[in-house]
């Protein structure tokens, strides 16, 4: 069933417009909002909770449960807060009250729903869910890690059991051991509550790890949306490619290949598409044509004006013999834009025969060279 329903969510600020977005959750599902900072996650996770600056200008549909909060009096919202869904934002650690310790802003939740005993026992158990000790609770904030700040913020979040917690960068500020254990307790949480999670992060490792589904925005846009496994096995959107590139979790090497640096200033009017600027494969209508977010037949969603990374040079089956030699058998290669392919072989092992094959210096016995989507093996034109 769906739990959360997001229609066409538009958040403006004089100098920022997250543009509309929407997807939907269903109960117990956990789905991430992932981009560089600036990209406007948390704008968004702020809409979604009505919690946007008094300057914002928010339009468009929330659901939860079926009922519409953007709609709804601040009054009548307030109660929902905590019991139906949740939040803790980045930095929450620095919303704690320094003076309070940890039993003391827990009662100030579970007083909602808790009186006497019944609340100092829900206070327990919260802690024990989260891998806390009971003794924990007479710390206060200070006293804690970051792991343990986080361990806490989860406690607070899940304190009144709402089926839904949205959780802005939960190991943004954590090493890597601690990230790995907050990581592995969000997956407990939603496997035995049931809770639904929507996270957002810049984290590429943090969703591949939690998340079935996933949005990349870039500068306010949704660029792609789908499967997590799909896209990060086969990114569509040249961003994407370039974000999961430059991932550490997943890519040592971290290597921003397709993704150059901005070149050409981005202008607003008339609205081109955000990536312009950095795209390897823009065209110069790109500059004043923002893209549409097309869903695809596979169920995947894409915003390019060229259909999402375009194969720039490929050959299939490529075989060169001279007279009985045999130099090149059967090779297929792909070249994307902006990508850096280099060919390392001994002397004579065909290496510069290839290059002058793909260069149309050579005619293959056998196989096709395409270039940008045009087969060219026989052409005598220079590419």
């Amino acid at each position: 069933a769906v739990l959360l329903e997001v229609n066409n969510l538009s958040v403006s600020y004089p100098e920022f417009t997250l543009h509309p977005v929407s997807f939907a959750l269903d109960a117990g599902e956990m789905l991430t909002i992932v981009g560089e900072s600036g990209s406007g996650k948390t704008t968004l996770a702020r809409a979604i909770a009505c919690l946007s600056e008094p300057e914002a200008q928010v339009s468009g549909q929330v659901y939860l449960n079926g009922r519409e909060l953007l709609a709804m009096d601040e009054r009548a919202r307030r109660p929902l807060r905590m019991k139906e869904f949740a939040l803790s934002f980045q930095n929450s650690a620095e919303w704690l009250n320094p003076s309070l310790t940890l039993a003391e802003h827990l009662r100030e939740v579970l007083c909602r729903a808790y009186r006497g005993e019944a609340l100092a026992r829900r206070a327990r158990e919260l802690m024990a869910l989260v891998g806390l000790e009971t003794a924990d609770l007479e710390r206060y904030p200070r006293e804690l890690s970051g792991g343990m700040v986080q361990k806490f913020l989860l406690a607070n979040a899940l304190a009144l059991n709402p089926a839904l917690v949205l959780l802005d960068e939960p190991t943004g500020a954590l090493d890597l051991a601690s990230s790995q254990g907050i990581t592995a307790l969000i997956r407990d949480l939603n496997r035995k509550l049931g809770t639904a999670f929507l996270i957002i992060t810049h984290d590429l490792k943090l969703a591949s790890d939690l998340a079935e589904r996933m949005v990349v925005l870039y500068d306010g846009h949704v660029e792609e949306a789908g499967d997590t496994r799909a896209i990060l096995d086969n990114p569509r959107h040249p961003y994407t490619r370039g974000l999961l590139q430059s991932a550490v979790g997943l890519n040592p090497v971290r290597d921003m290949w397709g993704i150059r640096p901005t070149t050409v200033a981005y202008t607003r009017e008339p609205h081109g598409c955000p990536f312009y600027g950095r795209c390897t494969q823009s065209l110069p209508e790109c500059a004043s044509r923002a893209p549409e977010l097309e869903r695809l037949p596979d169920g995947r969603q894409l915003s390019c004006n060229r259909g999402g990374i375009l194969t720039l040079l490929s050959c299939r089956n490529l075989s060169k013999s001279f007279g009985d030699h045999l130099v090149l058998d059967d090779l297929s290669e792909h070249i994307y834009p902006g990508e850096k392919v280099v060919v390392i072989g001994p002397s004579g092992s065909g290496k510069s025969t290839f290059l002058r094959c793909l260069n149309l210096l050579e005619t293959p016995t056998a196989g096709t060279i395409t270039f940008n989507g045009v087969e060219v093996t026989n052409t005598k034109t220079n590419i």
